[in-house]
């Protein structure tokens, strides 16, 4: 029976990380449980909150600099937000190449990632993944929004696809072997590429595609009201997997919690109980509809209100003036008119989904089950 180790990152996010971690040990097995945190603090806030892990990891702490690094300003971001956005992907890949790296050195056959608020609440369905896996002989099992997408909100930042950095899985050895988290963040771009187009770039050069298997498109996700979203903000969840994920601060005081609470009552633990909130799920509907007409009427397009959170649409509506209003009419109504006419795709991905049909290309030339939904 394969050994499985579990690498949960955070840097502030210690409770949750207890919860998960209590969660995983409660399970029939015995799982090598790895933390990773760029918090100066980050050993003795773990143990403070009672987080169980065997391996722990302390991971450079890159300054938060909002200055230096900008791509083209868009409706939605001026530049301080895009140097913002800079610094935390170089943050966030950094922790996760830490926190992967350290898991090589435990004697476990396979590794599944995931960030600390994104919880694991089902150990048959992560067995019977990884045995899949095993079984199709690949060396990484991923989930995102596929190679072929490259749209994002603020800027072109997924020109390679987007690979989500929770709960993808790889073969330790294999991973060893081709030295995957072997790389400087600092050297690959950021001001360019997310964290998520980051991965599927390493995940292409370093393992091979041939060697990759995409269980789950992350558009088949639900949210909180059980409708597909492909967001993981505020809530998402895999009904697969038993995988959830729940982003506290992108909703409204504990409202988080009790979102939370609700996911582990539903699995029978009794974590956060004090917070469970039958009506949580009618406060957030009505929180979103109190936002969705008045980002309709600015000219926010539907993708962009669809994943967003009720604080994020607050924020967002808050420091809306008129130049914002103006750009994202342009962009709606004058880019659309524009790019009727000129019809050259904006980067090479486009190129290859609009042309060439990637989903064929990658069935073609990789595997016939590349794509292949994943469903226990």
């Amino acid at each position: 029976m394969c050994k499985i180790g579990i690498a949960l990152t955070t840097f502030n996010k210690f409770e949750e990380a207890a919860i998960a971690t209590k969660i995983i040990r409660s399970w029939k097995h015995d799982y090598v449980i790895g933390l990773a945190s760029n918090n100066p603090n980050g050993r003795q806030l773990a143990d403070d909150a009672g987080v169980d892990y065997d391996v722990f990891t302390q991971v450079r702490d890159i300054p938060f600099n909002t200055t230096g690094f900008f791509t083209r300003k868009t409706p939605w971001t001026t530049k301080k937000e895009v140097g913002g956005h800079f610094a935390i992907r170089l943050r966030i890949m950094e922790s996760v190449r830490a926190s992967c790296k350290a898991m090589l050195n435990t004697r476990v056959d396979y590794v599944i990632h995931t960030h600390a608020d994104g919880w694991l609440m089902d150990e048959s369905a992560l067995r019977k993944l990884v045995s899949d896996m095993d079984k199709k002989n690949k060396r990484v099992a991923c989930r995102g929004k596929g190679i072929e997408y490259t749209w994002h909100p603020f800027r072109n930042c997924n020109s390679f696809g987007q690979v989500d950095d929770h709960c993808f899985i790889f073969d330790r050895a294999f991973a060893d072997h081709r030295r995957l988290w072997d790389f400087k963040p600092e050297a690959m771009l950021y001001h360019k590429h997310s964290i998520h187009a980051l991965l599927a770039i390493l995940f292409a050069v370093k393992i091979g595609f041939e060697n990759v298997w995409w269980y789950r498109k992350t558009q088949n996700l639900l949210d909180l009201f059980e409708g597909a979203s492909s967001s993981l903000n505020p809530t998402s969840y895999d009904p697969y997997l038993h995988f959830i994920h729940v982003n506290r601060g992108t909703l409204p005081g504990d409202w988080g919690k009790s979102v939370q609470a609700g996911f582990l009552r539903m699995y029978g633990y009794d974590m956060l109980q004090e917070y469970y909130d039958y009506d949580i799920h009618d406060k957030i509907l009505e929180a979103n509809q109190k936002y969705d007409l008045r980002m309709r009427l600015y000219g926010f397009p539907k993708n962009v209100r669809d994943n967003w959170s009720p604080v994020m649409k607050e924020r967002f509506i808050k420091n809306t003036g008129i130049l914002t209003l103006v750009k994202n009419y342009y962009h709606l109504l004058g880019k659309k008119f524009l790019d009727s006419i000129f019809k050259t795709p904006s980067n090479g991905a486009d190129f290859y989904r609009s042309h060439c049909g990637i989903d064929g290309f990658a069935k073609d030339n990789w595997a016939q089950d590349f794509y292949e939904e994943w469903i226990g």
